[in-house]
């Protein structure tokens, strides 16, 4: 029996005579000769069948056979098929060469020798049968190494089923892992693997059930081995289907993976352990988080302290001016008593003066000022106009600060310390990028986030309010640009700064979910702009005006109450009490804490009033308070300071200090006080500060950057 493969051998000639002969010439026992008469003809055979040697005539009807060539080569499949081309005797020499070039084998012309075309024909066929023999080895070979490498794994049984589930084949690996030898479960059924439990559920069936209706079916359980012993599977079963998509049969894979189940169950052990050391050492983080929240409390006061320090010079510049003017009227009224006119008018000036200079104290106090985080609506505007003010009195007059407010500017979500903060930072280094002086500008408006996106794609607030810092100074380049906001980052000399600044900004911007960014060009200018989201919800701004007390007929005058008077500036202190006995009061003068502790020991019952400065010798003024309101308990107390402190404002809250008098003292207001606390005393209603609700104005939602 011959079992040698057939040589398809395919003749293309226009000249049916010649085809008639090649065939003739050319058939003999393992050779299918096919032929063509086109080139077109012959592309069709091509698509049908595979050929070990394709003789072509040069000279064909619409398509030649160069074309010819040159397209059956363009087909991967065809593309070392050999080709022998057959060409009249006047064939010319370029001819020879193109056919060459096409990729022919050979080139006979026409009459061709029968002899030697049999035997160039044979020759090509010799070589596709031993070509199709070394496939089929390598198909064996490469059949019985897999077969090989299947029955030599060790960590997986690999075994074949018929579509019943009978075992047909027993790897190596299936008789470590299962205990059974081949012999031992050849034409069982499979579900024999399975733990009882699992087969009373019919699980074996509904594998096969569905590996059958999905193509693959995989599960995780327990099994069991022949000795009995259980261990943790993972199965795999694919359906193995004939050409016509019948099925013959299953092949399924089986890994051990106790081991695994072990380690899972010893990992879910320790991550309960895990869990009560975590919660045991929770505490300790949580320890560990408030200090360092401390410590980023202090470096905030520290660099808040470091800016004030750099209004040093603005500040004693206009606290020379404001004392020389009190002084140099001081001494023109000492020089002329009786000009009536001209006392009036140093008097005036004088109290004005004054009134500058506790506003400038008032408002560096407010900036160095240590507080609690305190995140509620505010307007920007005002933060802004009381900064202004602060800029106007401390910053060189050689440069022009503007603020330019949007009215309409809608409110936020803010900490005002901490965006005074952060404003002021920005503007003492634009005053520092202007030595020789220019123009400082404030701004306030409103932006979509919409037309943020384009900057920040983490902007989700609908609306924010922006406040531009623009000056006039030296600018800076991109390399810079790219390391202002690293901390202990810094440009001027040692001494100059310690580089924090603008690292706070951004902190303090990032932390009120706000984003900041900056423009500038050397000799330029720089531009930095910090947004902040506005609140979703249209909620009410409240604002606290003070309403005029109320006054019987007159100024307010005593009838005689007894008021301690703590102070420890002697002519201070002289002046308050010749001023309110002058006013029907009178007074127990205290110089010391000590000393207003002894007199309210022993005039508890004569004195109605107690006011107490805070900055008191030997007892201070809180003190001084906690010892005599242990001695009465219903003491009225006003308390005196040139600075209204977080302490102050939280027992005003609780209502254990009665008012407060802010320093340099005001006569007018420190009546009225009295007068107040004196009535509320006796049980007549006191004055409150009135509350006035407005609604915040918004910008429309598609409002983009004006």
């Amino acid at each position: 029996m011959n079992t040698e493969p057939t040589a398809n051998i395919l003749v293309v000639d226009d000249d049916v005579s010649t085809l008639l002969a090649m065939e003739a010439l050319l058939s003999g026992p393992g050779r299918n000769i096919l032929t063509a008469s086109s080139g077109t003809d012959a592309l069709r055979h091509l698509l049908r069948e595979d050929f070990a040697l394709i003789l072509l005539d040069v000279r064909l009807p619409v398509m030649d056979g160069f074309e010819t060539a040159a397209l059956i080569r363009q087909r991967e499949r065809f593309r070392y098929t050999p080709i022998i081309f057959l060409s009249a005797i006047d064939t010319l020499e370029s001819d020879v060469f193109r056919g060459a070039a096409s990729g022919a084998v050979d080139y006979l012309f026409k009459p061709v020798v029968p002899q030697v075309l049999k035997a160039k024909v044979s020759v090509f066929v010799d070589l596709f049968r031993m070509n199709e023999q070394l496939k089929q080895q390598a198909i064996r070979q490469s059949e019985e190494r897999f077969r090989l490498v299947v029955d030599s794994l060790q960590d997986y049984a690999v075994f074949m089923m018929d579509p019943e589930g009978r075992v047909s084949s027993w790897n190596r690996g299936a008789e470590r892992i299962g205990g059974w030898k081949q012999q031992e479960v050849i034409g069982e059924l499979f579900g024999r693997f399975y733990i009882p439990e699992d087969r009373e559920k019919g699980l074996p069936a509904l594998a096969l059930r569905e590996a059958a209706t999905e193509s693959r079916y995989e599960e995780e359980g327990w099994r069991i081995r022949k000795d009995g012993t259980w261990f943790w599977a993972n199965l795999v079963v694919t359906a193995l289907m004939d050409d016509n998509g019948a099925l013959v049969g299953f092949s399924a894979i089986i890994r051990d993976l106790t081991e695994r189940k072990r380690a899972e169950e010893e990992l879910t052990r320790l991550n309960a352990e895990l869990e009560e050391r975590f919660a045991e050492k929770a505490a300790e983080l949580g320890q560990t988080i408030g200090e360092r929240e401390k410590l980023q409390a202090q470096l905030l006061q520290a660099q808040k302290m470091e800016g004030i320090g750099t209004l040093a010079g603005g500040i004693a510049h206009d606290m020379n001016n404001i004392l020389n003017v009190i002084s140099g009227y001081a001494s023109l009224i000492l020089q002329n008593p009786g000009n009536t006119e001209k006392v009036a008018e140093g008097l005036e000036v004088i109290k004005e003066t004054v009134d500058r200079g506790a506003s400038l104290v008032q408002q560096l106090l407010a900036s160095a000022r240590k507080s609690e985080l305190k995140f509620e609506q505010i307007h920007v505007n005002g933060v802004l106009e009381k900064l202004h003010g602060l800029l106007k009195e401390t910053f060189p007059k050689t440069i022009d600060v503007r603020l330019e407010l949007d009215p309409a500017l809608p409110s936020v979500i803010a900490d005002s310390n901490l965006l005074h903060q952060a404003v002021l930072n920005l503007c003492l280094n634009a005053r520092d990028a202007m030595p020789s002086g220019g123009t400082l500008q404030v701004i306030t408006r409103r932006v979509a986030g919409a037309a943020l996106r384009r900057i920040f794609q983490d902007a989700s607030a609908k609306q924010y309010t922006c406040i531009t810092v623009k000056d006039t100074g030296v600018g800076m380049n991109a390399a810079i640009q790219s390391r202002i906001f690293e901390p202990f980052f810094t440009t001027k000399q040692q001494g100059e700064g310690t580089g924090l600044g603008l690292s706070v900004v951004y902190g303090i911007v990032t932390n009120h979910k706000g984003f900041i960014d900056v423009e500038s060009e050397p000799d330029q200018g720089t531009t930095f702009r910090i947004c902040l989201p506005v609140p979703k919800s249209r909620e009410t701004a409240i604002e606290v005006k003070e309403q005029p007390p109320v006054k019987d007929g007159t100024r307010p005058f005593g009838k005689g109450e007894t008021i301690l008077f703590a102070e420890d500036e002697a002519r201070q202190l002289r002046l308050m009490q010749n001023f309110l006995q002058d006013k029907g009061y009178r007074i127990l003068p205290a110089k010391d804490g000590a000393e207003a502790v002894e007199i309210f020991q022993c005039k508890k019952d004569e004195i109605g009033l107690v006011i107490l400065d805070l900055g008191l010798p030997k007892l201070n003024g809180w003190e001084v308070f906690r010892r005599i309101k242990e001695i009465d308990p219903a003491v009225k107390a006003i308390f005196a300071t040139g600075f209204m402190t977080p302490q102050i404002e939280s027992q005003l809250a609780l209502g254990e200090a009665s008012a407060v008098i802010m320093k340099p003292y005001q006569l007018d207001e420190i009546l009225e006080k009295i007068s107040s606390v004196i009535k509320t005393s006796a049980g007549e209603p006191a004055v409150v500060a009135q509350l006035d609700y407005a609604e915040i104005p918004f910008a429309p939602p598609d409002e983009d950057l004006t």
